[in-house]
């Protein structure tokens, strides 16, 4: 009887994703009480980390890119930029409040994640943020 190889999944060519969610601040494991969520968004800085730009801004996909999201690098900062936090595997975009998604929180999801260039990446959102999107 033959032997059939099997598909693996390795940390060697597994697909490259990001992280997304939407939480309030929590200290000691307890959340803040009064204070709003934030959207992290986090890019693995083998994708990331070529970036010249400073600053971002997040795009959200209207039309034929609906459900999409871009992050993308800019030259100066205004109120809409952020300025990522960059740790040893990951870059971390902390986008703040998002009054398109109101109060309700959203725990860690991971989500496809392509480089778009070296200071643009574009991210497919999970439904929970769709669902605030659509204003549903």
């Amino acid at each position: 009887m033959p032997f059939e190889v099997l598909e693996t999944e390795t940390k060697h060519n597994r697909p490259i994703m990001a992280s997304i969610s939407y939480m309030r601040p929590a200290r000691k494991g307890e959340p803040k009480k009064g204070v709003k969520p934030q959207l992290l968004i986090s890019i693995p800085t083998a994708l990331s980390a070529i970036s010249k730009k400073k600053f971002f801004v997040l795009q959200l996909g209207k039309g034929p890119d609906r459900g999409k999201a871009r992050i993308t690098g800019q030259n100066a900062k205004s109120k809409a930029t952020i300025e990522p936090k960059c740790m040893k595997y990951t870059q971390i975009f902390n986008f703040g409040f998002v009054p398109l998604l109101g109060d309700e929180i959203a725990g860690q999801e991971h989500i496809p994640v392509r480089k778009i260039s070296d200071d643009e990446f574009e991210v497919d959102l999970p439904p929970w943020f769709r669902g605030g999107a659509d204003g549903k």
